[in-house]
């Protein structure tokens, strides 16, 4: 036998003994870690779709690795899960859009990849099911090939580095996260001891690793601004501007909110409106994510312009503070006085900036605004194109149906997609309260706010309105930005973070986005004035600027949001007592000029009786008014805080027995206090005992063949009292009697030697 085919040998009985007992726990700890990425592939097709193709290929893979795993060598089935990333991504570049593709090299390819690894997040991929689809089988397969040839080791780098990927991309959860550290650690840490009597041995070792490792993904954020939160963390209410006007690409839907009065910037415009900062098209049941990429702003012909009948509005934007966006009336063509290279624009028409501008900054734009009345918007029809269809009528294949069921029904006699939009923007103003104050649900946000939630703020409203439009094949999208602001002169407009606002664009051919408004206004507006009157009675700073503290001027809605009477709406058997007339403005955003009641329907879609609500899974009943102006902080400390708590002190009680310091504690203990029993003779000696380890702690310990007398003279000498112990020790270990008092005797001075002799810090150390 040659060395090599020895050595073959030797590698495979290796693995074979491998095989066998505590191997199992290691291979335990690897399909955790599998099915942490799997199930983050397995959230993103949910949103984009392709579950049922997902458990296919997914499938298919382990299949393939499980027979590959037993015959084919490991350089080959590395070579072949290099060939299968290979192929996984030429799939996706097929896939995307030409003008993409065209811009593709090796270079871009690797920009590419580090933004990916840098907070952006698979959901904003263009076809994100596509890459789901071409891309999963990869560790899926090279994962469970490596575990089959026997290789726990890199079996755990390969899944684990999948997890890590989605760690920074910022798709992996907090709880995901937690359980695939934990289970890679477990499964290392398991392989490393695979010998006889080895995890026994090392149990508390590995236990302290795994509790390290779970308190430290949980807190601990691998990229800035990621996912992760502080172990002790607050259960807060989130800033609205902070949650709804930011430069990240995801926005999550919180349960309460507060309100910030601090001036953000004056507007000087032509006319007021709704300074929009940006829109989300892919919705994932419990928040928002932009897709649109970004480049450079070269003037107009960077932007698609909007069609149809529009009108010009121009604005000049000064910031009274650090401002990381670009606020402008929809839609922006041109941008003046500020340094265009920072200037960005999205692929949706989204002004955002490179450079934060800060007090003083100042920038200009022209927008050509939507100007179409509702007899043209209602002509509109139904001709989407087909990158509008794709983008804007996604929906999470989690949506229940019960939400399209129940617009189905609410929109049933409109005629156009127009109609439809009317009709749900006046149902959610009337029949939901507005409030600052909520619980954010579990599930389906839309859903929630539809069959579950009395009340809620904008958020909720447009989640809810772009979901139900969407249902009847109608493109919209969540936008958010400023209402209009505080109006001090006839062209000025002070707007504060309290202006933070999330509201509706619907596309109609020909006309392009139309916005709409489906918060109701006054219980909007009536929240923030008593937030700003609180402010300005509390005496805070930059709460008034350019005279917005003795303007006389009252704030009207925005042109885009312009009033008009709502039509009656048909009886769902709800108690609701909201008064239409005051509570709501009924916007049309999507015109000027007169609008007269005849312009409204006179019926929102038939009578919907009680019996059709419950039918399709929900009611409206007994609706409770609840507006608020401001929320309180809940004190609440978080329940997966407690569970850490308990773990981190798990941990440290392990680690403490590790180190020895529970033997070292109980020695300690045990020496300085002596609780007495009914047997004088065991009382006697376990005073000299105690007396015996304090000594030893103090000076040396007995040595082998030293009796208790020679060992005591020599440690002893001088102290009549560690003499007397010693006398009355040996009384009772060689058959005379001894008495209570004896006992008595003996516990009391061991108890004064020992004080004086040996500190508990000694006994500890020692």
């Amino acid at each position: 036998m040659s060395l090599s085919t020895g050595s073959r040998t030797d590698r495979h009985h290796q693995t074979t003994q491998k095989a066998t007992g505590v191997r199992r726990l290691p291979v335990v700890a690897i399909l955790v870690v599998m099915s942490t990425f799997l199930y983050i592939f397995y959230t993103v097709t949910t949103v984009v779709g392709g579950t049922q193709q997902l458990v296919f290929v997914v499938g298919g893979a382990f299949i393939a690795a499980t027979i590959l795993g037993r015959y084919v060598p490991l350089r080959v089935g590395i070579a072949l899960s290099i060939g299968l990333l290979i192929a996984g991504l030429s799939v996706y570049l097929l896939a995307i859009p030409e003008s993409q593709r065209a811009l593709f090299s090796l270079e871009q390819g690797a920009q590419d990849i580090l933004t990916l690894v840098t907070g952006y997040s698979i959901l904003r991929l263009t076809e994100a099911q596509i890459w789901v689809l071409s891309i999963a089988p990869v560790p899926t397969f090279l994962t469970w090939y490596l575990v089959i040839r026997g290789h726990d080791v890199l079996a755990v780098a390969a899944g684990g580095g999948t997890l890590l990927f989605f760690i920074l991309t910022g798709d992996a959860s907090i709880l995901v996260t937690t359980i695939g550290v934990v289970a890679a650690v477990t499964a290392v840490a398991l392989d490393t001891v695979s010998v006889p009597g080895g995890l026994r041995s090392h149990w508390d070792t590995i236990a302290i690793v795994v509790i390290a490792a779970l308190i430290l993904s949980s807190t601990i954020s691998v990229v800035p601004g990621g996912a992760t939160q502080p172990l002790f963390s607050g259960g807060t209410a989130v800033d609205s501007e902070s949650n709804l006007v930011t430069e990240r690409d995801d926005l999550s839907i919180e349960g309460s909110i507060e309100l910030s009065p601090e001036v953000r910037f004056v507007v000087e415009s032509s006319e007021q409106a709704y300074w929009r900062t940006a829109s989300y098209d892919r919705y994932t049941g419990e928040g928002w994510v932009r897709t649109a990429d970004s480049r450079s702003f070269d003037g107009p012909e960077s932007i698609e312009q909007q069609p149809g009948e529009t009108r010009e509005i121009t604005q000049t934007v000064t910031a009274e503070g650090d401002l990381r966006v670009l606020p402008a009336a929809w839609q922006p063509t041109a941008v003046q006085d500020q340094d265009l290279s920072a200037v960005q624009v999205t692929n949706d028409g989204d002004l955002a900036t490179t450079e934060p501008l800060t007090e003083g900054d100042s920038y200009t734009v022209v927008s050509q605004h939507p100007d179409a009345d509702s007899d043209v918007l209602r002509s509109a029809g139904v001709g989407y194109p087909d990158d509008i269809q794709q983008t804007y009528l996604q929906l999470p294949e989690s949506t229940p149906d019960r939400v399209g069921a129940f617009t189905a029904e609410l929109t049933g006699e409109d005629e156009t997609p127009y109609d439809v939009a009317r009709t749900i923007e006046t149902y959610l103003r009337t029949e939901r309260e507005y409030s600052l104050s909520v619980t954010r649900p579990d599930g389906d946000i839309a859903d929630a706010f539809l069959f579950e939630m009395e009340a809620g703020y904008c958020t909720y409203y447009a989640t809810t309105m772009v979901t139900m439009l969407r249902t009847q094949g109608i493109p919209a999208r969540f936008v958010t930005g400023y209402t209009p602001g505080q109006q001090v002169d006839d062209d000025q407009w002070v707007v504060r973070g309290q202006n933070a606002h999330a509201w509706v664009e619907v596309y109609f051919p020909e006309q392009g986005w139309v916005a709409f408004e489906p918060t109701p206004r006054s219980a909007y507006d009536d929240a923030r004035e008593s937030q700003l009157d609180t402010a300005r009675a509390a005496g805070e700073e930059n709460v008034d600027t350019a005279g917005s503290d003795t303007s006389e001027f009252e704030t009207t809605p925005s042109p885009d949001f312009d009033d008009r009477d709502e039509p009656e709406l048909p009886d769902t058997g709800s108690e609701n007592d909201t008064d239409t007339e005051n509570d709501t403005d009924d916007s049309d955003a999507n015109a000027t000029g007169d609008r007269s009641e005849n312009e409204t329907r006179d019926s929102l879609g038939g009578d919907i009786d009680q019996t059709s609500l419950e039918q399709l899974g929900g009611t409206t009943d007994d609706f409770e008014s609840e507006a608020t102006a401001e929320s309180e902080a809940d004190p609440t400390v978080p329940t997966e805080t407690y569970g850490l708590a308990v773990i981190g002190l798990l941990g440290a009680a392990i680690g403490v027995h590790r180190f020895g310091y529970t033997t070292r504690s109980y020695r300690a203990l045990w020496v300085r206090f002596q609780w007495r029993s009914r047997d004088p003779h065991t009382d006697i000696e376990r005073a000299y005992d105690r007396v015996e380890t304090a000594l030893a702690s103090r000076y040396r310990p007995r040595r082998r063949g030293e009796t208790p007398r020679a060992y005591l003279q020599i440690v002893g000498r001088g102290d009549d009292r560690i003499q007397q112990v010693r006398s009355l020790y040996e009384k009772s270990r060689y058959g005379e009697q001894v008495t209570r008092d004896d006992a008595i005797t003996a516990v009391s001075l061991a108890n004064n030697v020992i004080t004086e002799t040996v500190s508990i810090r000694t006994l500890l150390r020692n």
